[in-house]
């Protein structure tokens, strides 16, 4: 249910396009920081995040691990766009 509430309100910012960064700090407080990468990352993999043109290509784009696959170094939520279905 949380993981559902959490993937919904990652949706609506997405869809929102304003002030993606700050609102993705903001559920900081509510949700811990490896659930709302965990939700971005899926939402990416499944095509309904995209990254923006100018911000390269692939996960790298918008997350740096560290040396273990599972260590997340920095987190870049706003190179990111949600992507219209046609």
């Amino acid at each position: 249910m949380v993981q559902e509430e959490l993937r919904n309100e990652i949706l609506s910012i997405y869809q929102s396009n304003d002030g993606i960064k700050e609102k993705i700090d903001g559920l900081k407080g509510t949700f811990e920081d490896g659930d709302i990468i965990g939700v971005v990352e899926q939402l990416y993999d499944e095509d309904v995040l995209v990254v923006k043109a100018d911000k390269g290509s692939g996960k790298e784009a918008f997350l740096s691990r560290g040396d273990s696959d599972s260590e997340v170094v920095t987190f870049w939520p706003e190179s990111l766009e949600y992507q219209e279905k046609a």
